[in-house]
């Protein structure tokens, strides 16, 4: 090459929006739909928390069958109700805690 000026880099991505795997022509036309995406969200608490609730318990349900098969099934279902109360018992503590604190 000869000494003029470098060429310019630039960083090709795949567009997440794009239905056909098609790659975006520039950085502005990715944070123009990242924008438009972030605008029409309109989630409030109680979906806030039922998306929660359902990561956490679809977590849950879907490791249980291979927990029973690997622990045995009687050893398992015991191991499951110690964690149920020990979890029940967790949370009764932080309630009381919570009243508690309210009160100093």
């Amino acid at each position: 090459m000869s000494g003029g000026t470098p060429a310019k880099a630039t960083a090709v991505a795949a567009d997440p929006w794009a239905k056909d795997g098609s790659v975006a022509a520039s950085g502005s036309d990715l944070q123009t739909k990242q924008k438009a995406v972030v605008k029409d969200g309109k989630a409030g608490v109680f979906m806030a928390s039922f998306n929660l609730s359902n990561a956490i318990l679809g977590a849950g349900v879907g490791g249980m069958p291979f927990a029973l098969y690997e622990a045995g099934f009687y050893s398992g279902i015991i191991l499951l109700l110690v964690v149920a109360a020990s979890s029940d018992y967790s949370v009764r503590l932080l309630v009381r805690l919570a009243v508690q604190s309210k009160k100093k």
